[in-house]
């Protein structure tokens, strides 16, 4: 884990360093945020409610020419509790992502983005988490638990013709706790697919995944193999020309391996389930809303096995004015481990969620935000013939200070 963890973090800053010369654009922010969270090691047993403070400065650096686009963003966010001791600290939050289209037909795509921060804490919607880790908030916490979450992907698209492409791409990622109670993960893929337009209304496409999942085992606590192979078909349509609809689905072949620190096997087990990605999402003047299903594979809950995870949001972005934005997002998630040892070890959490951001723009660059989140967990071991429940509400205000585009 170490091992990757150092060639991620190397080739994010390569990658970095590369690009500064020719950037066209850098943009600086600056976050201060206080405010409060009535369970702060997110205990389903005498929650403790403490207020904090956090300053995030941010950095971006951006290109949008016609044959290269990339962006590199880099933020530290220090967040300091008023009450509790040992839980203060930095969280770091790296993403860099590159477009590069030499000829019109080919298009080559890379990038990665680096996590490291408390468990505890509660994180951004745009702190560069794959959309594969919504259950950051369902693992094990301690007072000093921290995670490194890595990611590293490259892809190829080549064109056919304007009606007919083809597409491969590769993927890693890496999950790493600095505590015991957490147990690290890696998982790696490769997909393949075509799409076509068959209208100017209509793309449809087929896709193949391969995808890899291990997790260590650790002392009496047993490690997982998964392996899973993916078809799916897609579709893309646009129903009117405020309406689209884009959806991916198609059955799961799973085979599961578990093992003690030994590497002694202790049982195996094949399962067919299915992945979905459906979106639907309405437009208008000065508002977007949408509502999405997705189900896939996720190795982020900080146990052994790899787990199925269900989500259903709903979004609602509304602009009044110049002044004022509203966003409000509902969410359900549900985590079911896929285990070898049998039914009688399953163990499914459930999350669900409101969140509530207003923006104000006092200026063109200082902006106050209030926000609002509300969390109920909810853990079934059926193992243990026990269910555990979680309140979470965090609330602050927000003061953003967005400096003025340089360009180069």
């Amino acid at each position: 884990m170490l091992h990757a963890r150092f060639c991620a973090v190397l080739g994010f800053a390569l990658m970095l360093a590369a690009t500064q010369a020719n950037a066209r654009e850098l943009r600086l922010s600056v976050d201060n945020n206080i405010g409060g969270d009535s369970n702060v090691f997110r205990s389903s047993a005498n929650p403790r409610a403490d207020g904090l403070f956090e300053f995030s400065p941010r950095a971006l650096v951006r290109n949008t020419q016609d044959t290269l686009e990339y962006e590199f963003s880099y933020r530290p966010t220090y967040q300091a509790y008023l009450s509790t001791a040992g839980i203060s600290g930095f969280n770091h939050n790296g993403l860099g992502d590159v477009e590069w289209r030499p000829s019109p037909t080919n298009t080559f795509s890379f990038g990665g983005s680096i996590v490291n921060s408390r468990i505890v804490r509660l994180i951004d919607s745009d702190s560069g988490l794959a959309p594969s880790d919504p259950d950051q908030n369902l693992l094990v916490v301690s007072d000093s638990a921290r995670s490194t979450r890595s990611r590293a992907n490259f892809g190829y698209l080549r064109s056919f013709s304007p009606a007919q492409s083809a597409q491969i791409d590769f993927r890693f990622d890496d999950t790493a706790f600095n505590d015991r109670e957490n147990i690290d993960s890696r998982g790696y893929s490769v997909s393949i697919g075509s799409t076509r337009v068959l209208n100017e209304r209509t793309q449809a496409g087929l896709s193949f995944t391969g995808l890899g999942r291990d997790a260590r085992a650790v002392g009496l606590r047993p490690g997982s193999r998964t392996r899973t192979i993916d078809v799916s078909l897609s579709l893309v349509l646009a129903i009117t020309p405020s309406l689209d609809l884009n959806a991916r689905a198609g059955p799961s072949f799973i085979r599961t391996k578990q093992f003690t620190a030994s590497n002694m096997q202790l049982a195996s087990s094949k399962d067919i389930s299915y992945v979905a990605d459906v979106s639907l999402t309405k437009r208008y003047h000065l508002s977007t809303g949408s509502l999405q299903y997705t189900r896939f594979q996720s190795g982020s809950g900080g146990d052994a096995s790899t787990s199925i995870v269900d989500t259903v949001n709903l979004r609602i972005n509304q602009q009044l004015g110049r002044e004022w934005i509203f966003n409000l997002n509902l969410g359900w998630t549900q985590r079911e481990q896929i285990s070898a040892l049998g039914s009688e070890a399953v163990t499914r959490f459930r999350l669900y969620s409101l969140a509530t951001t207003a923006e104000y723009r006092i200026s063109r660059g200082f902006s106050i935000l209030g926000r609002f989140s509300l969390q109920r967990i909810e853990n079934d071991q059926s193992n243990l013939d026990k269910s555990l429940v979680t309140d979470v509400v965090v609330g602050g205000i927000t003061f953003r200070y967005s400096f003025d585009p340089i360009q180069f």
